[in-house]
């Protein structure tokens, strides 16, 4: 269970302006119920970082909400459905797909230049990702050459 402090003043403030709203005070002059607003409690900031901080909880919410939705819409990522038909680079009929996991998913493609089966990993979007998948490539070029040169 959480506890969040609301001054007395504000939750008060609060009540009126939500009743305002409701209608239930809107039999009363509309001047004399500013005033007690206005005068009941602090005046809302001026200043944009402090009008943000005031409702920290739902400036928050709102920023959440923002992103979310917008990755919702576009993750970056290589996503897949079955019966999907893809060439990637013009050379690679992917098929389907045969495994996922943290840095991506991997595809099962045919070779149009060859025609081999061959898997190909499609990284996610991310800096780290792509990083560590060019260590692996200049890994496997590496143990490639030192089979190269073991059965010469």
């Amino acid at each position: 269970m959480s506890f969040t402090y609301i001054p007395q003043r504000e939750k008060w403030r609060t009540s009126m302006l939500l009743s305002w709203k409701k209608g239930d005070l809107r039999r009363f002059d509309p001047i004399v119920m500013r005033n007690i607003i206005e005068y009941a409690a602090p005046a809302w900031p001026q200043n944009p970082v402090r009008k943000l901080s005031i409702n920290l909880i739902g400036t928050y919410t709102e920023i959440n909400k923002g992103y979310y939705e917008a990755k919702k819409q576009w993750t970056g990522n290589f996503t897949w459905s079955d019966g999907q038909e893809l060439v990637l680079n013009r050379r690679y009929d992917l098929k389907k797909q045969i495994g996922h996991g943290a840095f991506g998913v991997v595809m099962h493609a045919i070779d149009l230049q060859t025609g081999e089966s061959v898997a190909i990993k499609i990284i996610k979007a991310r800096n780290a990702y792509t990083a560590q998948a060019q260590r692996e490539i200049r890994l496997l070029q590496s143990l490639r050459s030192v089979r190269k040169f073991a059965s010469q």
